[in-house]
């Protein structure tokens, strides 16, 4: 099983991406283990697709290239998350929550839960990126101070069995 993708999976990415997204893109990367070099039988791509507009015929266009691609390198796709497409003024709106609630342990507002993970997505390690730059560096400015302030809050918790699972990184619940 493959730890991280190879040069021309990447350049892949990057070339499928803008070639789909082209004028909307705004960024986008492949994230989470792959890009950190941990992959195992149970990685699958991350990606964050950061877009101005998009429609249902180009999502399903990006739908079948992502789970070609992770056939072609033996990955399986996320089947929940098939590839992170995110409206530009929805990934506003989501990083506003999770900076607005800060600290929740049980999450029950989507958009909370959604700033949470993708703020997570833009700070860590990533590859393949595709975009303007300027833009991703703004994002992931905010999403720093959102996870810092998220960490801060929850480590400095009364509770020890909060800090516990802070310290074990499962520091959130989505429940509806």
């Amino acid at each position: 099983m493959i730890k991280e993708l190879a040069q021309d999976s990447i350049l892949e990415f990057q070339k499928t991406v803008g070639l789909l997204f082209r004028k909307d893109l705004v960024f986008a990367l492949i994230c989470g283990s792959l890009a950190r070099g941990e992959g195992n039988k149970h990685s699958d791509a991350d990606m964050l697709i950061a877009v101005n507009k998009v429609n249902d015929r180009l999502l399903e266009r990006f739908r079948e290239w992502y789970l070609t691609f992770h056939l072609k390198l033996g990955l399986v796709p996320d089947s929940t998350y098939l590839g992170e497409v995110v409206l530009i003024d929805s990934l506003d709106q989501a990083l506003a929550a999770a900076k607005k609630h800060i600290p929740v342990r049980v999450i029950d507002k989507e958009q909370i839960y959604d700033g949470i993970v993708w703020a997570g997505m833009l700070v860590g390690e990533t590859i393949g990126f595709v975009g303007d730059m300027k833009a991703y560096n703004k994002y992931r400015n905010e999403a720093e101070i959102i996870c810092q302030k998220w960490r801060q809050s929850l480590l400095t918790s009364e509770s020890p069995s909060l800090r516990q699972e802070v310290a074990l990184k499962n520091i959130i619940t989505y429940q509806p």
